[in-house]
């Protein structure tokens, strides 16, 4: 069976668990048979029979591009990814931070804003 690691915030739907086991011989499958076990993960992971956009799948290290059907090994690791926003001249609003100079040399001077 494959391996498949649990981003965070897909934990819940799992019992907290940060890895499970599935099995299938495409993406389809494995994702299917992980719904089976998990119901719910599946949408978190699929719309409209498409990997999310906001969701990168690695499979044995590399990110895939083939979408549902790609062929997937009994002993693979998937990695389900997060995707990072921004981008050149933006912070997201967690790391934001003051631009003050650090007092004491610490940096106290930081902080977080929403």
């Amino acid at each position: 069976m494959a391996i498949v690691y649990l981003s965070a915030n897909l934990r819940p739907l799992a019992g907290g668990r940060d890895r499970v086991q599935a099995s299938g011989a495409t993406l389809r499958q494995v994702f299917d048979a992980l719904d089976a076990e998990y119901p719910g993960l599946k949408e978190q992971i699929v719309e409209e029979d498409r990997i999310r956009p906001q969701l990168a799948v690695a499979v044995n290290g590399s990110v895939v591009e083939g979408g549902m059907v790609v062929p997937i090994d009994e002993d693979a690791e998937i990695f389900l990814i997060p995707a990072i926003g921004g981008g050149v001249g933006t912070e997201p609003a967690v790391w934001r931070t003051s631009r003050a100079a650090p007092k004491s040399g610490h940096a106290k001077g930081r902080q977080c804003s929403v």
